[in-house]
Formats: C-alpha cells, sequence, structure tokens
C-alpha cells in the first residue's frame, strides 16, 4: 500500500481515464491484481473550494468549504515559498508568514492550498 500526493489543474478526470503514476521520466501502471482497487473517485461536493483569501499583516485567511476536519495540516504556498503549518476551522483555513513575509509577486501569483497528512509520513 502507498501514497501520493499531486498538484492538479482543474481538469474532469472521467472513469474511463487511465492513471499512472509518474516518477522522473519513468510511468507505472497500476500493479494491483484488483483492479477496481486502481481508481479515482472525485467529488465535486467533497473537495475543498476556496471562496475568498483576505491577508492581514503576516496572517492570510482562505474561506472556503470541503477542508479536511481532522488528520491533515495545511500550508500555503505563493511563488514557491511555503506558509508556517496552519490552523483549519470549519470553513477557513489560517496560515502565518512570520518567518518568510508574505511572498510577493509583480506578476501576480496563485496561492496553493496543500492539505499534508497527519498520520501518513511516506
Amino acid at each position: 500500500m502507498g501514497a501520493f500526493t499531486c498538484l492538479t489543474k482543474k481538469v474532469e478526470v472521467k472513469a474511463i481515464d487511465k492513471l499512472q503514476l509518474a516518477v522522473g521520466n519513468a510511468k507505472f501502471d497500476c500493479g494491483n491484481a484488483d483492479l477496481t482497487k486502481c481508481s479515482l473517485v472525485q467529488s465535486i461536493d467533497s473537495s475543498p473550494t476556496v471562496t475568498s483569501i483576505e491577508v492581514t499583516g503576516q496572517v492570510t485567511v482562505l474561506k472556503g468549504k470541503g477542508f479536511p476536519a481532522s488528520g491533515y495540516n495545511a500550508f500555503v504556498v505563493i511563488e514557491g515559498i511555503e506558509s508556517a503549518q496552519g490552523t483549519i476551522t470549519g470553513e477557513s483555513v489560517t496560515v502565518d508568514w512570520t518567518s518568510t513575509g508574505v511572498p510577493v509577486s509583480d506578476k501576480g501569483a496563485t496561492p496553493q492550498l496543500i492539505f499534508k497528512s497527519t498520520t501518513d509520513t511516506t
């Protein structure tokens, strides 16, 4: 058993799509003999959605829905710089940038909200 995390662009993954794990230039098919274990289930209703972002000083608050209630730590990445571990509270995530400063970009930067499992260390 294994786990992997990926950042994706917003696209629809259809049930008939074949998923592979890519590591460098190598691609791997699902190795499970039971192909029903080699699928991805995506639910738009339960997928995290950010509806607003507010920056006050060194603190960023992301509001939305579908954030995990437990078992994950939250981080925000802007221009490759990761925030300190954030706090997930209901429908908001609060992160602090005190150690790095809030990243600034003159070209407009898209923040990435990342959830890291607190139980899976692989």
